[in-house]
C-alpha cells in the first residue's frame, strides 16, 4: 500500500513536473532517509562498541552534535524524564564520559558535556567514518561540490528543524 501511494505521487509529479523534477522529488527523500538509517546504524554500533546502552548513546550524540547543555535541555533532547536523565549522567559520569559543572549564570541549573575521554570516545569513533567521507567528497569536482555543500547544509538544517519541531510537539498529530 505505502509503495502504491509513493508510486502515485511519482506519478503525478511526472506529470505536472516533468520526468527529472518527480525522480528528484521521491528519489532524494528516499535516498536522504538510506543514508540517515545507516548514519544512525553506523554511530549505534560505534556507540555498543564503546559499551554504552541506547539512551547512554544518544545522550553522548547529542552533546557530541550540540556542546554542553543543562540537564533539562538533555532530558528534553533524549526524550527522557528528567529523574531519569539524571540517572543517565550519573552512569556516564561514573565511566568517565561526562562531567558536569554549575551554571555560573543560575547556580539552580547544572550543565553537563563530554569530558576530554567522551570527546575522544566520539573522535576515534567517527574518525574512521569522516576520512571514508572525506576520500569521497575529494572525488567531486569544485563545481560539484559548490552545489553539493549547500544542499547538504539544507538537509541538516531541515532534519534539524523537525526533530526539534516533534521533540517540542509543535505541530505534531498525537
Amino acid at each position: 500500500m505505502a509503495e502504491l501511494g509513493q508510486h502515485e505521487i511519482g506519478r503525478r509529479e511526472t506529470v505536472r513536473r516533468g520526468a527529472a523534477a518527480a525522480t528528484a522529488r521521491v528519489a532524494g527523500p528516499l535516498l536522504t532517509t538510506r543514508l540517515f538509517i545507516s548514519v544512525d546504524a553506523l554511530f549505534s554500533q560505534l556507540r555498543r562498541e564503546a559499551g554504552l546502552g541506547p539512551n547512554e548513546r544518544v545522550a553522548v550524540e547529542c552533546l557530541w552534535e550540540f556542546g554542553a547543555m543543562p540537564m533539562s535541555e538533555l532530558a528534553d533532547r533524549t526524550a527522557v524524564t528528567r529523574a531519569a536523565v539524571t540517572t543517565l549522567v550519573d552512569r556516564l559520569e561514573k565511566t568517565g564520559i561526562v562531567v558536569r559543572d554549575g551554571d555560573l549564570a543560575d547556580r539552580r541549573r547544572t550543565i553537563v558535556q563530554l569530558s576530554a575521554a567522551g570527546q575522544e570516545l566520539c573522535a576515534a569513533s567517527t574518525r574512521p567514518w569522516f576520512d571514508a567521507l572525506g576520500e569521497v567528497f575529494d572525488e567531486l569536482p569544485p563545481e560539484t561540490w559548490a552545489q553539493v555543500g549547500p544542499l547538504l547544509g539544507k538537509l541538516y538544517e531541515t532534519t534539524r528543524s523537525e526533530a526539534d519541531r516533534m521533540r517540542t510537539g509543535v505541530g505534531v498529530a498525537h
